[in-house]
């Protein structure tokens, strides 16, 4: 089988990597060209282009089977600047793989990875998060975009798209959580966007892989949660005890990003055939 993965990060260079492990070829993107030597160790052909570049990724489309959209927007603490690089790498990038899909007649599973900050605190009144519950309301950018994101392929491609609503993404070779809030002590002050009782899900890159090959190999399409079957710590939780050992005031949680505080539900997934191998 053919397949092509949009953007090269941590998540779409796993993926390739085992699917072709798997014996698949894999075609992969990036929108440097300084980048593309040393992408291909990971996959078998490389092409340079952006999300809103219809016509390349068309091209890029000729005898594919399926299509992995793990492309995301930086990291960014401005929420205009936010809205803007948001906007690009999530609903015009949607459109531009829609667009591409039918220009190229491509049939197969069409998988992207949306974020669990579409449901911001709409259900914390609740037992768990359930993928058909309701979502948060469009006043950020994060929660706004994903979720016009999430419209896009559920409009366009009903039959083909499969979304995946992702928790934090980590792997093997990422610094310690203490080496990343020391920069939060040093550089912001203490000072967390998050409510001090939003859940810390981390998932780590190789069981996001994993889950996504299943659907691309199932032809999955719908919505889904994509997180660990186990209940995290909640931030405060996590962060205030390594404040504590390192004699560093109290972190300060603001509040500003609403995440979920109650379970997240993966009974969908499971019931798709997925089997959490607990990395």
């Amino acid at each position: 089988m053919r397949y092509f993965v949009l953007g090269a990060g941590l998540a779409g260079r796993e993926i390739a990597r085992l699917l072709r492990e798997q014996g698949h070829e894999v075609i992969g993107s990036t929108t440097t060209p300084a980048k593309v030597d040393g992408l291909r160790e990971f996959f078998d052909d490389v092409r340079v282009l952006r999300g809103s570049d219809r016509d390349l990724i068309a091209d890029a489309l000729n005898g594919v089977d399926g299509v992995v959209v793990s492309a995301g927007p930086p990291a960014l603490f401005d929420e205009a600047e936010r809205e803007i690089a948001y906007r690009a790498a999530l609903v015009e990038t949607a459109e531009s793989i829609a667009g591409a899909v039918a220009d190229a007649g491509m049939t197969g599973p069409v998988i992207a990875m949306s974020s669990i900050s579409v449901y911001g605190s709409a259900q914390n009144d609740r037992d768990r998060i359930e993928e058909d519950g309701p979502l948060a309301a469009r006043t950020l950018a994060s929660p706004r975009n994903f979720q016009l994101m999430e419209e896009v392929y559920a409009n366009a491609l009903p039959d083909q798209a499969c979304v995946f609503r992702c928790v934090e993404i980590y792997s093997e070779n990422d610094p310690p959580v203490e080496s990343q809030l020391t920069m939060v002590h040093e550089k912001l002050g203490g000072r967390l966007p998050f409510a001090h009782d939003a859940l810390l899900y981390r998932t780590e890159v190789k069981e996001v892989a994993q889950a996504i090959v299943h659907a691309l190999e199932t032809g999955m399409h719908g919505v889904y949660n994509l997180a660990g079957t186990e209940v995290p710590l909640t931030i405060s939780q996590r962060c205030d005890p390594i404040a504590e050992a390192n004699g560093w005031p109290p972190f300060t949680y603001l509040g500003e990003l609403e995440n979920p505080t109650k379970p997240l539900s993966v009974d969908r997934l499971t019931a798709a055939g997925f089997a959490f191998s607990g990395i």
